[in-house]
């Protein structure tokens, strides 16, 4: 269910990529008809949401658990000293990092200094969504499937790490389309970092675990971002931005991402898709 809420989240920057950049091209188009179309849009989601969702009530015939309120240090506590969550909070960061990355800062203008034209390296950003969008429902398909976390997690950083490796080093364009997608193939092994992370805890703990595990992945991020841009305005010697003055900085980028095949290799525990604070409830076979 995650996997499928993350691919429905990622029709947003699919269509901010390459349509609408295509859509700008058109004359007469500009950004101001794209803000206004956007805004309607935003009109009718929020008139859906007040007709349709409704709030999560209690049905007749479940009983209710008490708890006695327990101080947030000590949640708290349990949250921060747990090592697993952070190195899958970690492992998220760092194969979701390329993506937004490229998406949201150097990576149109990058694929420009290559010689690729604008539109095509909209598209090819989308495509990156795609995989995404994709990779998400069937990560964590299969990870259920198989009962499996660590193989995905393997798959995902090793894909992710493959991947910006082309993007940076290789010119061709077709390469590179494929690379971007599978950037967000393996991008979307972030996804299954929220199951794994919430089986490291009981149900009470389940919000922060799971706030944590995104907390890191947008910390990360903006800390990230504006020190590989920092790299590039060091190494920028003439007035515009040149392929060579993403060599340096760029290369920062692959180290960052092939860093993730390190956590689920070494440091993450197998958890079977089982919860490891809360107990398993086996169903008894009754023997005719």
């Amino acid at each position: 269910m995650i996997g499928v809420s993350q691919f429905i989240g990622t029709l947003g920057p699919m269509l901010a990529a390459g349509p609408l950049e295509s859509m700008s091209e058109i004359e007469g188009f500009d950004w101001r008809n794209i803000f206004f179309i956007l805004g309607l849009v935003g009109f009718g989601l929020t008139a859906l949401i007040a007709l349709l969702v409704e709030n999560n009530h209690n049905q007749a015939g479940q009983y209710t658990l008490l708890k006695r309120p327990e101080p947030l240090m000590s949640t708290l506590k349990r949250l921060f000293s747990n090592s697993q969550a952070w190195f899958i909070a970690l492992f998220s960061a760092l194969v979701y990092f390329s993506i937004e990355y490229l998406s949201e800062n150097e990576g149109k203008i990058f694929l420009t200094a290559k010689g690729i034209s604008m539109v095509k390296a909209s598209y090819m950003i989308t495509f990156s969504w795609l995989g995404y969008a994709i990779g998400c429902p069937l990560m964590g398909w299969l990870s259920d499937f198989f009962s499996r976390r660590k193989p995905l997690m393997i798959f995902a950083a090793t894909c992710c790490s493959l991947s910006i490796i082309a993007i940076v080093y290789v010119m061709n364009e077709h390469i590179l389309m494929l690379a971007f997608f599978f950037l967000g193939i393996g991008a979307s092994g972030q996804s299954i970092g929220f199951p794994s992370i919430a089986e490291q805890f009981k149900k009470k703990d389940l919000a922060a675990a799971l706030s944590l595990n995104n907390g890191i992945v947008v910390l990360f991020a903006s800390l990230n971002a504006p020190f590989l841009g920092s790299i590039i305005d060091l190494t920028q010697t003439g007035q515009g931005v040149e392929l060579s003055n993403y060599t340096v900085a760029f290369a920062v980028l692959v180290g960052i991402v092939c860093t993730s095949l390190i956590f689920p290799l070494f440091f993450i525990r197998e958890t079977y898709c089982k919860s490891k604070g809360d107990f398993t409830i086996l169903r008894s076979l009754k023997v005719s």
